[in-house]
């Protein structure tokens, strides 16, 4: 619920805001048939009678970030006349609008048309039944943003590409089709599009992310593979840093593993649809078969979505140790040191 206070000289006004129930802003998002998801709102005008008390009201919805139309009119407009109270009730269809962060807006204008006063509420909006658009994207005017600054068609590219540890199953189609064309300027709005999204300080939350792909980069990177495309870099981005990561390079008869352990863990690339995904106590193990690179691959996890393989241990010590029995799920210690104890202990 929606709940905002107005305050001018001759006004009084009190908001309430109710997106239909949660649901309903939701897009019926537990329902397989869509249903009209409507923002309602009940606004009191409490006026003193003056000639020159409020006679109109504007509810709208806007992007959290900035004013911008997404070309669905979100807007209405609402004439009263003047009198001591004014009950208002009305509706706005948000069945159309896409995932994103909003403010709910109410300005209150008089007869001449001066704004005596205007209020908004924050509302996250999760609608998993609007796709990416690039007719939608194409709207958005980015000549005043940071992405304006990039003008370099291969270092926006890179910075898309960089995006996919975090981006969902159709944020990664649409920004491989997009990198296909080669547009500069639909790159720009896609990449501002991503993060205004996700974040209200959208330049901000995008260099704080580009500091840790350089960071990937840097720390995962083969002659190669780019740092973010490695399953290191990728889970490093897709859930943060862990909470220890246990790197053995020299154990007998195993090949080089790291074993992450996260007390707590969020998905970011599930975050639009699915943002209190949280989950606790998660591990993941990797191993470098090829003794060689850098390259240290992904062999089990017990987060949610991610590679299970419960004979991961011994596929780690498939250097010096083979079994031809599938219930074999570990080794003995003697042969595998101390993976299992790295495991369950983490350090």
């Amino acid at each position: 619920t929606l709940f905002c206070v107005f305050e001018a000289t001759l006004l009084s006004a009190l908001l309430f805001g109710a997106l239909a129930a949660k649901n309903a802003v939701s897009a019926a998002k537990t329902r397989s048939a869509p249903t009209p998801a409507k923002a309602s709102f009940l606004l009191l005008l409490s006026t003193s009678g003056d000639a020159s008390a409020p006679s109109s009201a504007v509810v709208s919805i806007w992007r959290s970030y900035y004013v911008h139309s997404t070309g669905v009119p979100y807007a209405s407009f609402l004439k009263a006349v003047t009198s001591e109270v004014n009950v208002v009730l009305g509706e706005l269809n948000i069945q159309n609008l896409p995932t994103g962060n909003y403010n709910l807006v109410i300005e209150v204008r008089d007869k001449e048309n001066k704004l005596l006063a205007d209020q908004r509420s924050s509302f996250q909006r999760i609608n998993k039944e609007i796709p990416l658009n690039k007719e939608r994207m194409q709207a958005i005017d980015v000549s005043n943003s940071f992405v304006s600054a990039y003008k370099n068609i291969d270092t926006l590219s890179e910075y898309i590409r960089s995006l996919r540890p975090i981006s969902g199953s159709t944020e990664i189609q649409f920004a491989e089709n997009l990198l296909k064309e080669s547009k500069l300027e639909l790159q720009q709005q896609y990449l501002y599009n991503f993060w205004t999204t996700r974040n209200a300080e959208a330049e901000t939350a995008w260099l704080a992310y580009h500091k840790e792909v350089l960071k990937v980069n840097k720390q995962f990177a083969t002659y190669s593979v780019k740092g973010y495309d490695t399953d290191r870099g990728r889970v490093y981005l897709q859930y943060g840093a862990p909470d220890s990561r246990n790197a053995v390079s020299a154990e007998p008869s195993v090949y080089p593993y790291e074993i992450w352990q996260y007390n707590s863990l969020i998905n970011k690339s599930i975050i639009l649809t699915n943002p209190n995904n949280r989950q606790s106590n998660k591990r993941f193990v990797f191993y470098n078969p090829d003794l060689v690179s850098n390259k240290y691959m992904l062999i089990h996890s017990d987060a949610r979505g991610e590679i299970m393989n419960t004979r991961w241990q011994m596929l780690l010590n498939k250097r010096n140790v083979t079994s031809n029995n599938f219930d074999d799920e570990k080794v003995d210690d003697n042969f595998g040191g101390g993976v299992n104890d790295n495991y369950i202990n983490p350090k």
